[in-house]
């Protein structure tokens, strides 16, 4: 079943990273790690490989046990880790190591080929203090693909036909926009017999919509009906809420420091339990889910650490339906889509609680399958990533976000725009990539300030990154499985020749 995948939660904040090509010739995880010579991190990342190559789920819970922080194993238990190894399985089958690199944060990369189907991906390796050079965190980037665009290209209709044929993703659309005008935009390719349209149609967001849950929440605290800090159990006084969640704020939760379980692998089971286990509206259920989440002790010590959570996320949705009696949907529709302009934006499934998830019709694109297939799962955790449009309302979406980092109030004031888009400055934030209420804070190619966040379920994949300093803003979307990999050298190109 398609879902959020744990390739995109790992990479969500993780800029695509531009390292040399390929090695001429292989690494041999098992040789190297063995190599006496090889520094104790390098020997930590390889014996990574060699236990995910071997298929072995003990052997890789082994590799876990032995050499990640304390802090990155409370953040999943051993279930939570099988399951994504052996989602992580399914996906790539074992990798080839072609090269290792040593980023400027210190951080180690390995270039790898994932045989199963040539896509180039990165695994990046983020160690604990100390000397022992624990691993403190694994993310799976995409690398950017080996494709070189020509810088004379006309508009974005132009490049993204060009770059549809190259890539053979169904679709492809983008745009670019300044504090004033959509300057480009353009959609290639197309679905049910249709060619792509900027304005007609639709892309998923994903996980980007993490940013729209923070953006109704920013309207309501302008409102004075929540606060940044309103807690748990300011929501849910008598809700039978562990002690260590009690005092967990809507900022906690929306910055992925409540120590909130990652909720990242998605499967049949767990829908069905989902469907089988609560009851009522939508809302309802989704409250009742994260009830549940939260009688449970955290993965770790809320406000310590980062840990990247769609039921987080989720929670604070929850939190903002519970305070207005409203369901998240709504308040989106009325708060985020409504006065921005947005008339193509919407929730991207559509919930049926008494059915299974039915079968796509045989004549249904791909996208719509995928539609069926993210089904009650993608509902009831829609706060964390449930939003479609069209590429021209993403852009409308963005440049509200610009306009308010720019100065400018607009559908929010421009104070509440920047909070939603800061994160603090201490030691967390220097040690993961610096997130606020749904945007990720970066470095652009040249060094600019990068506000972003990608998402996909899947099939489908999208990115929104947004540059203060230069004053304009680039969304793409693609279908097809692979469409992540070819993101980094179209958005390159895009911010190449705007940045100029």
């Amino acid at each position: 079943m398609p879902r959020l995948t744990a390739l995109l939660m790992m990479s969500a904040l993780a800029a695509p990273l531009t390292l040399p090509g390929c090695a001429a010739a292989q690494i041999d995880p098992v040789a190297a790690a063995d190599a006496e010579t090889v520094p104790l991190r390098e020997r930590r990342a390889l014996e990574y490989v060699e236990a995910f190559n071997s298929g072995d789920a003990d052997l890789y819970e082994a590799y876990m046990q032995a050499n990640r922080t304390p802090e990155a194993l409370a953040a999943a238990d051993a279930a939570a880790r099988a399951a994504s190894f052996a989602d992580l399985r399914e996906m790539f089958a074992a990798f080839d190591v072609m090269g290792v690199v040593e980023t400027p944060d210190g951080d180690l990369v390995l270039e790898s080929v994932a045989r199963s189907d040539e896509a180039r991906v990165n695994l990046v390796f983020v160690y604990g203090e100390g000397d022992e050079a624990r691993v403190d965190a694994i993310r799976f980037e995409p690398a950017a693909a080996n494709i070189e665009i020509a810088d004379d290209w006309e508009d974005l209709s132009s490049l993204l036909n060009e770059y549809q044929q190259l890539t053979g993703a169904p679709v492809w659309a983008a745009a670019v926009v300044t504090l004033d005008d959509i300057i480009d935009a353009g959609a290639a390719g197309g679905r049910d017999g249709a060619p792509a349209s900027v304005d007609a149609t639709p892309v998923f967001w994903g996980s980007v919509a993490k940013s729209v849950t923070g953006t109704m929440l920013g309207a309501l605290i302008e409102q004075g009906v929540l606060d940044w800090e309103t807690t748990v159990a300011d929501i849910w006084p008598d809700a039978d809420i562990h002690t260590d969640y009690r005092d967990v704020t809507l900022s906690d939760l929306m910055m992925h420091r409540s120590g909130a379980p990652p909720f990242a692998d998605f499967n049949e089971e767990m829908a069905n339990t989902w469907r089988d286990d609560y009851s009522g509206d939508l809302t309802a259920r989704r409250a009742a889910l994260v009830l549940d989440v939260l009688s449970q002790p955290p993965a770790y010590e809320p406000g310590t650490s980062w840990s990247y959570s769609n039921i987080g996320i989720t929670a604070a949705g929850a939190m903002a339906e519970a305070r207005t009696g409203r369901s998240w949907e709504s308040l989106v529709d009325e708060l985020v889509f409504a006065p921005i302009g947005m008339s193509t934006a919407r929730s991207h499934v559509r919930f049926d609680p008494d059915a299974a998830a039915a079968a796509a019709p045989d004549d249904a694109s791909d996208y719509e399958r995928n539609r069926v297939d993210f089904g009650i799962v993608g509902a009831m955790i829609a706060p964390a990533g449930d939003v479609e449009s069209s590429i021209t309302d993403f852009a409308r979406y963005a440049q509200m976000h610009l306009r308010g980092l720019a100065g400018r109030d607009g559908a929010l004031s421009a104070e509440t725009v920047m909070r939603l888009h800061a994160a603090p400055d201490d030691e967390i934030s220097a040690r993961y990539e610096p997130y606020g209420f749904g945007w990720g804070i970066a470095e652009a190619p040249d060094g600019a300030e990068m506000h972003w966040h990608n998402g996909g379920a899947g099939y489908t994949y999208a990115e929104a990154r947004l540059f203060p300093e230069h004053g304009f803003a680039i969304v793409l979307a693609g279908d097809g499985a692979e469409a992540e990999f070819f993101a980094a050298p179209l958005w390159q190109a895009i911010y190449q020749r705007y940045v100029d």
